[in-house]
């Protein structure tokens, strides 16, 4: 029964390996894109162009 679990549980990761996977290429495609780079940077690093206003809104 232990190999059955194991071989169960093994299976498991390797399709949320898979699923993972999927968005890593995702997001490598689109960091590919002009607009994919300009989303990175506005989102991850807080970038703005020269000449825009960035208002903060707290909640």
């Amino acid at each position: 029964m232990s190999g059955r679990a194991d071989v169960a549980a093994l299976e498991q990761k390797l399709e949320e390996a898979k699923i993972h996977n999927t968005e890593q290429q995702r997001l490598v495609k689109d960091l590919n894109t002009p607009a994919g780079i300009e989303r990175a940077a506005r989102e991850r690093y807080g970038m703005i162009k020269p000449g825009e206003k960035v208002y903060i809104v707290s909640d």
